[in-house]
């Protein structure tokens, strides 16, 4: 990801997989670059966070600050680029890989934002953070109304297992839904049949004490990455019926 011209100055930045097979940063202070190389190697699942603002510019790794740069020079003639390592000219220097999610902001984000997000990332992508990321989310507690309800999760919920979300009042009968649509990503549904150790994302449900535990597991490894708790519903009656998926 880069956003730098070259052509008379070394103005923006740069965040590449380098042949060594590393992430590293580099920032350009308008008459040099300054490079800082991570210990984690670009062929692993990572999220990266850059920030920066008109003289400033931090990088992190999965949630740990590996470079800050100050006196950067803003890049203000070329574009952004994501998955090319060069703005001037033909693209160049291709990122061979998949890139599976990017959030643009139009501000820098609070310490408490940058590490909900770290989190978010590590537990949608079971991508291990910084320390300091680790905790678990809050929990939440839905109730519905009266008739059908639809209880929406999309790529930026949370509900980690050990602190899962809970529905307290899930009714087949009346047509709640759990809806799944707005996550990035087809599932396969194995219901009653469990998790598999598939390599495919999925979702499967268990009983635990006359409750139903969704689970739903993003890598397909067999574990889940998210649960939600339907409160007093029998495992065995819910059905695909009650999803809504992408």
């Amino acid at each position: 990801m880069t956003s730098r011209s070259v052509e008379t100055n070394t103005n923006g930045y740069l965040f590449y997989a380098t042949p060594e097979n590393i992430w590293s940063a580099w920032t350009g202070s308008g008459g040099s670059w300054v490079g800082v190389d991570s210990t984690v190697a670009s062929s692993t699942p990572s999220f990266m966070h850059i920030s920066v603002n008109s003289t400033n510019w931090k990088s992190y790794l999965n949630g740990a600050l590996i470079g800050t740069q100050t006196g950067y020079a803003k890049n203000t003639t070329r574009p952004l680029r994501i998955g090319g390592g060069a703005t001037d000219g033909a693209v160049q220097y291709l990122f061979n890989g998949d890139i599976s999610e990017v959030m643009i902001f139009s501000s820098n984000l609070s310490t408490a934002n940058r590490e909900v997000i770290s989190q978010i990332m590590s537990k949608k992508y079971a991508v291990s953070c910084a320390a300091a990321t680790d905790a678990a989310l809050a929990a939440d507690t839905l109730t519905g109304g009266a008739g059908a309800d639809t209880f929406v999760w999309n790529q930026f919920s949370f509900s980690d297992p050990s602190n899962r979300d809970v529905v307290t009042d899930f009714s087949i009968a009346d047509g709640d839904k759990l809806d799944f649509s707005a996550m990035s990503r087809t599932f396969t549904v194995h219901g009653t049949a469990g998790l598999q150790s598939s390599g495919a994302a999925q979702i499967a449900w268990i009983n635990s004490s006359g409750n139903t535990i969704v689970q739903l597991d993003f890598n397909g490894d067999a574990t889940p990455e998210m649960e939600i708790q339907l409160n007093g519903v029998i495992y065995t009656n819910l059905t695909s019926a009650s999803l809504v998926l992408p």
